[in-house]
């Protein structure tokens, strides 16, 4: 296994798994920062990122790793980048200055893990061509 997919793999299960405890933890004092109306949102979003990190290190493990699965979980990857690009986009949510920055910063930590694992799959299925 290549280290981009390795690593891209690794690091948004991490990435999801901690987003997802704070979420879940804290999600009022987290939504008063960053300005979201519904801490519920919060916590519901939190919820849903522990099955995907779980899933990711699922196919973290798998000896080989599926080609078909990194796909699909870049594609829910990029789900989370498109959804967010809208939120920003139509102003659904009205973040204060750090909420802004911070979600932004998050959409292109997703875009950056999404992007490494389809060129670390990318890489392998051409190594082995």
């Amino acid at each position: 296994m290549n280290t981009l997919l390795k690593y891209g793999l690794l690091g948004n299960a991490i990435f999801s798994c901690l987003t997802g405890i704070a979420l879940i933890i804290a999600p009022v004092q987290i939504a008063i920062y960053m300005g979201v109306p519904d801490p519920t949102l919060l916590m519901g979003v939190g919820i849903g990122l522990l099955p995907f990190a779980g899933h990711l290190i699922i196919a973290l493990r798998r000896k080989p790793i599926r080609t078909g699965e990194v796909y699909y979980l870049s594609a829910m990857d990029g789900l989370w980048v498109l959804g967010s690009a809208a939120i920003l986009l139509f102003d659904l949510v009205p973040f204060t200055t750090v909420g802004l920055i911070v979600f932004s910063l998050i959409a292109l930590t997703v875009a950056d893990f999404m992007f490494m694992q389809i060129m670390g799959v990318r890489k392998r299925v051409s190594a082995q061509s």
